[in-house]
Formats: structure tokens, C-alpha cells, sequence
């Protein structure tokens, strides 16, 4: 989800990588060349020291430290060094750690519950730049963790008025009428004839017809003719 100023926090945390990443080159190349001159010193000194007496010029140091020229060389070598190594890995924790604040801004540019560690590692990486000498990179993380900070506030206003809302009221679903099941047509067999089907007709049930008896007295002759 995009934010108000995350193009913003994106591009001047890639700004703040690229920077970054010349400043570690250079503090490589600051103790590289403490060392080598260090190495130099100790082998070219002797000469360089052998020079100035002849030209009638004195570095001191055997009259104010009581030391001879070798040593004298050894503590130049060893001072050039020192500090020159030693800015030059300062120079190399500063911008590895304005290196990390950049890639957090970047990585949590659009994602608001990330906000606030974006804002923690921009105000430190801007500490580290100001005591390492980079002022560019200071004034960039500096505008990061503002930026950071305003989108932070607005996240958590918009939760908490989302928060304060009612909750809309569940809709009752309509009910699903059943789907209709289909009903197998009969299928006709193209130049079938329709076989006529007999009409059953109704049994008639014959019913024994009964005769009327006739009276025995009446109709045996032999009754007439004995009377």
C-alpha cells in the first residue's frame, strides 16, 4: 500500500545507498594508501633523512626527544599508520552503518508496520554522518526519518478511526431455490413406427341366470291327473 511521501523515502534511500557504498570504497582506499606510505617511510626514510642533513636542515626530534634517526623514521611510519588506518576503518563503520539505514528505507518504504524501524535507522545513520564527515548523507537520512515519522502518524490515525467504527451489520443471504432435476425424455429412433398399444376392454362377468322353478303342484302332470 502506497503512502504519502513513500516515492520519496524510496529514492533518497537509494540516494543514501549509492552514497554509502563510494564512501566504504573510499575508506578502503584511505587505509590502503596509510598503509603503503607507512611501508614507504620506513624504507625511503634513512634517504630522506640523509638529504636534509646534507642540505643542512634537521627534522629535530634527536634534539628534543633524544632520538635517532631510525627511530624518528619508525614513529613517522608508525603515526602515518595509525591515523591513517584509523579514519580510514571509521570512515568504514559510518558508511556500513548509513549503508544498513539505506537499505532499511528501502525495504520498508510502502509497508507501514516497518515505518518505525526505517525511522530509527535514518536518525542513526544521520548521527554517523554527521561524525563521519558525510553531510550529504546526514541531511538525506535526516528527510527519510521525517518522512517516516509523518506516514508512521497517519497509519495510526487512519487505525484508530477505523477502529472507532461500527461494524456493518451481516446481510442475510437469499435462499438458493433447488435446482431442478431433469427428466429423461424417451428418445425416438428415427423411422420407427409406433407400435399401437391394444385397448384392454372391460370383462363382463356373466352372471348365472336362474330360471323361475315352477311350482311342483302345478306343473307335474301327474298332479292334474290325480286330481
Amino acid at each position: 500500500m502506497q503512502t504519502n511521501h513513500a516515492n520519496a523515502i524510496k529514492g533518497l534511500s537509494i540516494a543514501t545507498i549509492v552514497l554509502a557504498a563510494l564512501g566504504i570504497l573510499g575508506a578502503v582506499i584511505t587505509v590502503a594508501v596509510a598503509n603503503v606510505m607507512g611501508t614507504m617511510l620506513l624504507e625511503m626514510g634513512p634517504d630522506m633523512v640523509a638529504s636534509g642533513y646534507a642540505s643542512g636542515s634537521t627534522h629535530g626530534l634527536d634534539y628534543e626527544y633524544n632520538m635517532s634517526d631510525e627511530q624518528a623514521i619508525a614513529m613517522v611510519s608508525m603515526l602515518t599508520s595509525v591515523v591513517g588506518g584509523g579514519v580510514g576503518i571509521w570512515m568504514l563503520i559510518c558508511n556500513v552503518v548509513i549503508l544498513v539505514a539505506g537499505i532499511m528505507g528501502l525495504r520498508g518504504y510502502n509497508k507501514p508496520e516497518k515505518l518505525g524501524n526505517v525511522f530509527i535507522w535514518a536518525i542513526v545513520g544521520a548521527v554517523l554522518s554527521f561524525l563521519g564527515g558525510g553531510i550529504i548523507t546526514m541531511v538525506l537520512l535526516i528527510i527519510v526519518a521525517v518522512f517516516a515519522n509523518k506516514d508512521k502518524k497517519l497509519y495510526a490515525g487512519m487505525a484508530s478511526a477505523g477502529a472507532g467504527m461500527p461494524a456493518a451489520a451481516p446481510v442475510a443471504a437469499a435462499p438458493v431455490a433447488p435446482a431442478a432435476q431433469p427428466v429423461a425424455q424417451p428418445v425416438v429412433q428415427p423411422g420407427a413406427q409406433p407400435v399401437a398399444q391394444p385397448i384392454a376392454q372391460p370383462s363382463t362377468i356373466t352372471q348365472p341366470s336362474t330360471a323361475p322353478v315352477a311350482d311342483a303342484d302345478t306343473a307335474s302332470p301327474l298332479n292334474g291327473s290325480a286330481q
